[in-house]
């Protein structure tokens, strides 16, 4: 071990001093016009004439999803024409995983520029683009709690200013920086600690402190950072690989309103644009076709800008599926269709046929899908949130995953280690030593496969990848002891793992998963907000039975609304995203799903009249009736009026009184048929009273039941076996209420 003298603690405050020393000639800006915001227009509207007041440093400015826009001229010196000139900008404090608070979309010169939180500070400018002089406006948004108790969301003012970055000084930081981080976290006894702190503090001995931000202190970074990027490149690198795809997760709907995740979208997009302008290694994945079809709709400059990036190779419209569903609750069609809509929209809009589907934060994962996922072109399966098991740890991160028929899917674990809990793996991965190395460390299949993915960039509530991210990448790659780093394209790695679990070169052990993916968390999925839950199934029924008639209907030469059921699909797969559906979303939420599945509703219902009054003939006295089910069926059904039916072979039907009303028993109709009946006279004689009701006694053709004032079964008898179902002087039907306190998560 080599002689201590605090060597460490005195570079890690250089290294703090650097990340100021970067910036040089800094014009501040000390107040901006602010304009009112009522949240309707995401845009920059054309009327911002009337400011009705300043934000000025240091101010506070507060509000629970309330907006406002700033406004300020900027004029640059012509000193500055050929330096990198950057803003950096804080308004306030945005949440972890920008699940609460601030968050604002720059503007410059009218179009929207980039997204700018508490980790996107820095904006760089384009002088070639916007000029020495140029308007500025952001629209700041005070953001969400989080949750729980509804309270203002509070936020000062702190800092607005234009500076200039010196290049070589901000690649020796991040380079030292990484260094450091790479120093604390390799073992005592590995053999580069102690070779990789005596470099550093090398390094460091050429820099020239005497005068900070002086022409000989850059001059002197200058050599400092030649010294140690070229020592460092004389150690080998590990043989473990490591490639790296940008990513923010943007849940559609969570802690936030769909309308929220309209906008965090373009903040996350419209920063992913500008920071392509600046690395050429900068790779992009962006699943769900929703939030493009937002996109499209809302910002067509952004889009315009994805659409570019995309012919680029540097963004990669992936995932398969409409949303990032829920897999437990959803019907098998439903599946199908967030697959096939989304499939075709990323085929029509981009010319991508995926082949993989990315799901990393779904709370289980149904058996049936591997079947689907087969017959849908789809070979590789990807999560992380099984690693959320509170109980069970699955044992594989890289397997054979085998469906109800025997269909097989690669499938593949991100072991991304979360900093605040490495048990858990994340799809919101950081760039750092720690992460780096600690992927691997996590990953259970190390006699299989040493190459893996790390999706990187805040998300949950979007936000994505940063500069400093982008930096790290640059500086981990000069840097022995850790894996080799690249920036890759998912469906470029995917095609990699299979070459390697096909072809076995390390002789490992390919395991099989024959079952459900369950998520030993979470398990309110099945419970929480039932009304909504309920909505969904009587949608998926009631859109089946309309497409059945609807097809029906076009044989018989009526038109076929394929835009429109389009749209309402849309609505349908939306609402099962896996924060939706499952109930674990704010209660606003829940409120908009209300009104949205409503609207489905009225939609289906007017087109469904449409389609029926195509196929049915409209006699007196008969009425038709439809089995949309794909098997035989004998039930009761309600007609109108009182007398005796018959079939259309004359049969007379078996008919019940009830409350005046006649319900008859129609013995069985065929799959996706129609069946006829007719009212053969007003003769009620042939009718049997179905159920009688005398105080709290009933009787039915089959039981005879009696209630007690408080509604609960005193008897239940069983005509047909003659017996008591109750044991004697016990009640039936009796409520029970249970307190359920959640431990984590509330519904």
């Amino acid at each position: 071990m080599p002689f201590y003298f605090y060597r460490l603690e005195k570079i890690k405050k250089q290294i703090s001093q650097l990340e100021q020393l970067r910036y040089k000639e800094s014009i501040p800006i000390s107040e901006f016009l602010t304009y009112p915001d009522d949240g309707q227009n995401a845009l920059l509207p054309q009327d911002l004439t009337v400011s009705n007041g300043t934000l000025k440093l240091g101010d506070h400015w507060k509000g629970k999803d309330q907006y406002l826009y700033l406004s300020q001229h900027i004029q640059l010196p012509t000193s500055w024409k050929d330096q990198i000139v950057l803003g950096i900008f804080d308004f306030g404090i945005t949440g972890d995983g920008y699940n609460s608070g601030f968050e604002s979309l720059c503007f410059v010169n009218g179009q929207p520029y980039q997204g700018v939180d508490s980790h996107h500070k820095e904006v760089f400018f384009d002088l070639k683009e916007t000029g020495l002089s140029f308007s500025l406006h952001f629209r700041l948004w005070s953001g969400l709690p989080g949750g729980g108790k509804t309270v203002a969301m509070e936020h000062q003012f702190k800092e607005a200013r234009c500076v200039c970055l010196d290049k070589t000084t901000d690649q020796f930081y991040y380079l030292t920086k990484n260094v450091f981080e790479t120093i604390e976290i390799l073992d005592s006894n590995h053999p580069d600690k102690s070779w990789l702190e005596a470099m550093l503090v090398e390094a460091f001995k050429k820099v020239d402190f005497s005068y900070p931000g002086s022409t000989d202190f850059y001059q002197s970074i200058q050599v400092a950072y030649d010294q140690l990027a070229n020592v460092l490149q004389t150690k080998p690198k590990s043989d473990i690989h490591i490639s790296l795809i940008g990513h923010t997760h943007i849940d559609v709907a969570w802690l936030w309103r769909l309308r929220h995740t309209r906008e965090k979208a373009a903040r996350s997009f419209s920063t992913v644009h500008r920071l392509m302008n600046q690395y050429e290694h900068y790779i992009f994945l962006q699943s769900q076709a929703q939030l493009y079809d937002f996109i499209k709709h809302d910002y067509p400059m952004i889009y315009e800008h994805i659409q570019q990036r995309v012919k680029e190779n540097k963004w990669e419209p992936g995932g398969s599926m409409w949303v990032e569903c829920d897999c437990n609750l959803v019907s098998g069609e439903s599946l199908v269709r967030q697959i096939l809509y989304g499939k075709q929209f990323f085929k029509r809009e981009f010319g991508v046929d995926n082949d993989y589907l990315w799901l990393p934060d779904v709370f289980g994962y149904s058996w049936a899908l591997p079947q689907i996922l087969k017959k849908s072109n789809i070979h590789t399966f990807v999560t992380t949130k099984i690693s959320w098991n509170d109980t069970d740890k699955l044992p594989y991160d890289t397997f054979k995953w085998k469906g109800i028929d025997g269909s097989e899917v690669l499938t593949h674990f991100i072991t991304t280690p979360e900093h605040f809990n490495p048990r858990y793996y994340t799809y919101n991965g950081l760039i750092d030593p720690y992460t780096i190395k600690g992927i691997y460390d996590n990953y259970s299949n190390k006699d299989l496969n040493n190459h893996l993915l790390i999706a990187y960039g805040y998300g949950d509530g979007g936000g994505g990848v940063t500069r400093d991210m982008l930096e790290n990448i640059k500086a981990i790659q000069k840097i022995p002891s850790l894996p080799h780093v690249q920036t890759q394209q998912a469906k470029d790695y995917f095609h990699e793992l299979h070459h390697i679990v096909e072809e076995n070169p390390r002789k490992g052990y390919i395991p099989t998963w024959d079952g459900e993916l369950y998520l030993e968390f979470h398990r309110g999925t099945y419970t929480s907000q039932a009304r909504n839950k309920k909505a969904n199934r009587q949608v998926e029924y009631a859109m089946k039975h309309l497409e059945l008639l609807l097809s029906l209907a076009k044989q018989q030469g009526s038109p076929y609304p394929q835009e429109t059921l389009l749209s309402l699909w849309k609505v349908i797969l939306c609402h099962q995203f896996h924060d939706i559906i499952p109930g674990s979303s704010i209660h606003e939420v829940y409120e908009d799903s209300k009104i949205n599945y409503q609207g489905v509703f009225d939609q289906i219902h007017e087109l469904k009249q449409q389609a029926l009054n195509t196929l049915i003939n409209h006699r007196p006295k008969s009425y038709t009736i439809f089995n949309p089910t794909s098997f035989k069926q004998a039930s009761y059904i309600e007609v109108p009026e009182q007398g005796s039916f018959i079939d259309g072979q004359g049969h007379v039907l078996e008919s019940h009184l009830y409350q005046n009303k006649t319900y008859l028993y129609i013995p069985e109709i065929d799959p996706l048929s129609f069946k006829n009946i007719y009212l053969k006279s007003q003769d009620t004689s042939l009718s049997k009273e179905l159920i009688t009701i005398h105080d709290r006694t009933i009787d039915t053709p089959f039981y005879h039941v009696e209630l007690n004032p408080q509604g609960q079964l005193d008897i239940l008898y069983d005509k047909e076996a003659q017996r008591d179902i109750l044991t004697p002087h016990q009640l039936g039907n009796v409520f029970q209420i249970f307190e359920d306190k959640p431990r984590e998560f509330d519904a």
